[in-house]
């Protein structure tokens, strides 16, 4: 007759008792924990520097490139590019007329 203490006992380590199975498991889960909060101060560092990295213009840059691909605005690489021309035709002098060069050699 099967007894009550024929049951297969849980697998444990060549040795281990109980107590050292106990021991053993808490030691697992405070490595666990130990590797999650390490884990996740390594996120927060790679975010804080991820934002503090950014600047104004880099941000414009991003929100445009949201709503373009969105497609709400223009392109922002467009953008850029047309008001960077702007500013360098504006600061060139004013081209002389034609009539005028002729003027200018009499």
């Amino acid at each position: 007759m099967a007894g009550f203490n024929d049951a297969a006992p849980a697998i444990q380590k060549k040795g281990e008792t109980p107590k050292e199975k106990a021991v053993n498991r808490k030691k697992k889960k405070r490595q666990e924990k130990k590797a999650k909060v390490a884990a996740a101060t390594a996120n927060k560092k790679v975010q804080s520097e991820k934002w503090k990295a950014i600047e104004p213009e880099q941000l414009e840059m991003q929100m445009n490139t949201y709503w373009f691909e969105a497609g709400k605005g223009k392109d922002p690489k467009e953008m850029k590019l047309d008001s960077t021309m702007d500013e360098y035709w504006s600061k060139k002098p004013p081209l002389v007329p034609q009539d005028d060069v002729f003027a200018a050699v009499k």
